[in-house]
């Protein structure tokens, strides 16, 4: 039988017709990949540190660990001891069936040229999964710890104090460079890890909670005044702060990372929408200055804020005392309590005012957001000394 050939070129065509377009989108699927590999990528480059952060992905992809300062093959180790000498006898079994003692291997952040260790080539501790209940965001880039590092600017007779180390990463940057290291972490996890990482280190690790800590005991231990460093708890910034802040005869400076808005508000001047009472107790007794803003992409987990790094250089002395700081503090609080009230009515809510009558003050029409630290102080003194006017009317009576 015979079949007519205009059927065949027909059909021959419409084929033609249906493969061009699967082609097409065959290619742009592949393209698409491409691109796409591309960009994880330069994100996973960027986030691991330039060239440095290169170097351990390609260790990775290669199978190869960072162990002294040399990039070798799982395979080719046997027993590597530790920097201290000791081995730990846990086995695994490799790919090929070779027992290999990967518990002694000291892995590294980053390779010296030299292949010579120093205090920023402590081993890196076991990896820690942080508790949302603590409030843990473990800072892991580097260049930001060396950017915290440089404004701290860590020397030699200096006695410093750590708040929430988490993986050690500023840790490893200021061990063997000061005079005392102590850090201070409530979770037993991060603390045992720390011990064994930094063991003969001279760096001292505190199990407990920050605000128990007695800071004089410290600076007393070492003979000089603490400088304070962290990556704090977002959710207890204020009491850490407020717990340094008391001990301030103890402490030179306080280098802290914390929520960007906590940090605007710990920065903030008279006038600013962020004006409070972390604005005045901050400027009152120390210099405070906003170093950088730091992305949530930098820690792990990431939070859902920007953080800031704020540094807090201690006065020796007020620039305009207060002659009852405790009559000042409560003052701040209760006026700024009810900062939308002129302080004619907010200083009534002041319970060393009650059952006596508000005396004539200046500033009574004014918010508290409109008065600097120095007028306050000021508003505090008159406060104090009506007060005791009366009080000497009273018993003279």
């Amino acid at each position: 039988m015979e079949f007519p050939q205009r059927l065949f070129l027909v059909e021959e065509r419409d084929d033609d017709a249906d493969i061009g377009p699967l082609l097409l989108l065959g290619a742009l699927l592949l393209v698409r990949s491409l691109l796409l590999l591309t960009l994880r990528l330069a994100w996973a480059l960027l986030r691991s540190g330039g060239r440095r952060g290169l170097r351990r992905l390609w260790m990775r992809a290669s199978g190869c660990l960072v162990a002294h300062g040399h990039a070798v093959r799982m395979e080719d180790l046997g027993h590597v001891p530790t920097a201290t000498g000791e081995t730990n006898q846990f086995r695994q079994e490799n790919q090929r069936g070779r027992v290999v003692d990967i518990r002694s291997i000291v892995l590294y952040i980053s390779c010296t040229r030299t292949g010579t260790l120093t205090s920023r080539d402590t081993p890196l501790a076991p990896r820690i999964t942080p508790r949302k209940s603590l409030g843990q965001n473990f800072l892991r880039d580097e260049n930001i710890a060396r950017k915290i590092i440089a404004a701290i600017d860590p020397r030699a007779d200096d006695c410093l104090l750590e708040i929430g180390p988490g993986d050690g990463v500023l840790t490893r940057h200021l061990a063997g460079r000061v005079r005392m290291l102590t850090v201070v972490d409530v979770d037993p996890r991060v603390t045992s890890a720390l011990r064994d990482q930094f063991a003969g280190t001279g760096v001292t690790v505190i199990e407990g909670d920050i605000l128990d800590t007695d800071l004089a005991a410290l600076a007393t231990s070492c003979g000089g005044p603490l400088r304070v460093v962290g990556n704090i708890p977002y959710n207890i910034t204020s009491p850490i702060l407020f717990h340094v802040l008391d001990n301030r005869r103890h402490v030179v400076d306080v280098t802290l990372m914390v929520q960007r808005e906590v940090a605007r508000r710990m920065t903030a001047r008279c006038g600013s929408p962020d004006y409070g009472i972390l604005s005045v107790f901050c400027s009152y007794w120390a210099d405070t200055k906003l170093l950088f803003e730091v992305s949530p992409h930098v820690f792990r987990p990431e939070p859902k804020v920007t953080s800031a790094v704020v540094q807090l250089r201690m006065r020796s002395a007020p620039e305009t005392p207060a002659h009852d700081e405790e009559l000042f503090r409560v003052m701040v609080r209760t006026v700024f309590g009810k900062r939308r009230k002129t302080l004619r009515n907010s200083l009534a809510y002041l319970p060393a005012l009650e059952g006596h009558p508000l005396p004539p003050l200046p500033f009574m029409d004014r918010r508290p957001e409109e008065l600097t630290v120095h007028e306050l102080v000021e508003l505090s003194n008159l406060l104090q000394a009506s007060m005791d006017t009366h009080e000497t009317g009273t018993h003279g009576a």
